[in-house]
């Protein structure tokens, strides 16, 4: 399986570091920490999360996995062999 994450998923995940870190020093890092374990579990158990009802091509199963302690949550489209993450 493959893995792409959107542009403006990446800018937006670094605006929020930012945030997090001038409120408190390595509170930042570990939102991208959690991130990464939210990304790990994922990839290993894609099928575990939820379907979310959009109107992407059926041939996508969108998903959803919140993370714990900060108020995001990764969303993915499942197509075939690639995983796909936006906001």
């Amino acid at each position: 399986m493959s893995l792409r994450v959107d542009f403006d998923v990446e800018k937006e995940l670094h605006d929020a570091v930012r945030w997090y870190e001038s409120k408190r020093a390595s509170l930042g890092l570990e939102l991208l920490a959690e991130v990464d374990e939210g990304i790990q579990i994922i990839l290993r158990m894609p099928l575990r999360f939820g379907l979310l009802e959009t109107r992407l091509n059926k041939q996508s199963a969108v998903r959803r996995y919140r993370l714990h302690r900060f108020p995001f949550a990764l969303i993915l489209g499942l197509m075939k062999t690639k995983f796909m993450f936006w906001r």
